[in-house]
C-alpha cells in the first residue's frame, strides 16, 4: 500500500508535459441559409484534452472568437455560460473569455449573433482559438474552431400595374 501512495504523491508534484486543449464550436438549431435578423446562437466548448499526461488543471484559459463586426452583430442578451468562473467581454469584432480549467472539466460559452442587413449573399465565417497558462504545466498547445453561415435573403421589389385605366366590355 505505501508503494502505491508514493506513486499518487511523485505524480502530484512532477511538472506536466504536453498538455493539449481541445475547443469545439457549434451552432445551436443550425439552419441552411440565414435571413437579415436573425439570431445564430454559437456555443463554445473547452477542455483539457484526454489522454495519460494531462491530469493537471489550467490556472487560466483565454477563448478568443473573432467575428465579421460589419455583418454580425453581439446579443449580450443571449450569454449563457456553464461555469461561475467564467469572466466574458466583448471589444472589436472579439469575444474573449477567460476561466481556469480542471482536467475532466468543460467550460462553455452560449451567445447570440444577429445578421446584419449588409450580410445578405454573404458566407461568413467565425473563428476561436484557445490557449492556456499554468504554473504547474509547460507545453500547453492550444486548438482552434470554427463555423461558417450562409446568408440568403432575396428583398423582392414586386409592382403590379396595368396598361390601361379603361376597359370596354362587349
Amino acid at each position: 500500500m505505501l508503494g502505491n501512495e508514493s506513486e499518487i504523491y511523485k505524480q502530484k508534484l512532477e511538472v506536466t508535459v504536453g498538455q493539449e486543449l481541445e475547443v469545439t464550436k457549434d451552432i445551436v438549431n443550425p439552419k441552411a441559409e440565414y435571413k437579415i435578423g436573425d439570431i445564430v446562437t454559437y456555443s463554445v466548448k473547452v477542455k483539457i484534452k484526454e489522454n495519460e499526461f494531462n491530469k493537471g488543471k489550467m490556472d487560466r484559459v483565454d477563448i478568443e472568437d473573432i467575428f465579421p463586426e460589419d455583418n454580425l452583430e453581439y446579443d449580450q442578451t443571449k450569454l449563457k455560460t456553464k461555469g461561475s468562473d467564467i469572466q466574458v467581454t466583448k471589444e472589436n469584432g472579439k469575444i474573449k473569455a477567460s476561466m481556469p480549467l480542471k482536467y475532466g472539466e468543460t467550460k462553455e460559452i452560449i451567445y447570440g449573433m444577429k445578421v446584419r442587413d449588409n450580410a445578405n449573399g454573404k458566407t461568413l465565417t467565425n473563428n476561436v482559438t484557445v490557449n492556456g497558462t499554468s504554473a504547474t504545466t509547460s507545453d500547453i498547445t492550444g486548438g482552434n474552431a470554427s463555423k461558417t453561415i450562409k446568408v440568403n435573403d432575396p428583398k423582392l421589389d414586386i409592382k403590379k400595374g396595368v396598361d390601361k385605366k379603361e376597359y370596354k366590355v362587349r
